[in-house]
């Protein structure tokens, strides 16, 4: 969609329609048929009436055309009566039209389902299709607590000396949610594994406190950890 605001401004200030092309990086053809769409009829001084660009009635010009560019649904009652009346009888989208011969095709009777153009919606769905679970993508804003792995010495990097400990979980399976918490050893790989109930903040704060007090505090120099942990603060403090 065309920034409507800001070609009514360019064209105020008395840019050309190839040069409003180059600064939003459309063909000028494109820019031309804009303007000729949201041109009015305006009185600019007495007796004197031009014709401008407006970006209000640009705007209601987009929202009518993209209506009518939507193609409407063609339902016949006899196609809809007859999904409605195998979907009771706990018929599945595909066996409506492969056994009992409805002709439209499965793609659109799902189509009808999910947007209410039926009188049943999905939950009259013996077998209901499960909706494709959304990625989780980190965002750019996320700061995580502690310093990052890449902000440690180089002696560290280089394995120069014992007593350096990576963090890490591994899950055991996930129907019981448990898994280890693994310290690693950076140079003699030397490892320090216990079972915590899941891989939460909680419980690894829980288990390296109880590693903490148990151990001799010398055993290692530091703890660098992966992402997963926001409780790192917490640990440093005690």
């Amino acid at each position: 969609m065309l920034p409507f605001q800001q070609i009514q401004r360019w064209k105020l200030e008395g840019r050309s329609n190839r040069e409003i092309a180059r600064l939003l990086g459309k063909a000028p053809q494109t820019i031309h048929n804009e303007i000729k769409r949201g041109l009015v009829r305006q009185q600019v001084r007495k007796g004197k009436f031009e014709a401008v660009y407006s970006a209000q009635h640009a705007q209601l010009v987009y929202q009518e055309n993209r209506k009518r560019s939507v193609r409407p649904i063609r339902q016949r009652k006899q196609d809809r009566e007859a999904i409605e009346h195998y979907m009771r009888q706990n018929y599945s989208p595909e066996m409506i039209v492969k056994a009992k011969g409805v002709q439209v095709p499965v793609s659109t009777i799902y189509y009808w389902i999910h947007h209410g153009k039926l009188s049943l919606g999905k939950e009259a769905m013996l077998y209901p299709r499960k909706a494709k679970q959304a990625r989780k993508h980190a965002s750019p804003y996320f700061k995580p607590a502690g310093k990052s792995i890449e902000q440690r010495p180089d002696s560290i990097n280089q394995r120069l000396e014992a007593g350096h400990y990576e963090i890490d979980t591994v899950i055991l399976t996930r129907a019981k949610n448990q898994c280890l918490l693994t310290l690693t050893d950076r140079k003699t790989r030397h490892q320090l594994i216990r079972l915590i109930p899941d891989k939460s903040a909680q419980a690894v704060n829980k288990a390296l406190t109880w590693i903490t007090k148990r151990l001799h505090r010398q055993l290692y120099h530091s703890r660098q950890r992966d992402r997963i942990f926001s409780l790192i603060r917490c640990l440093s403090s005690k």
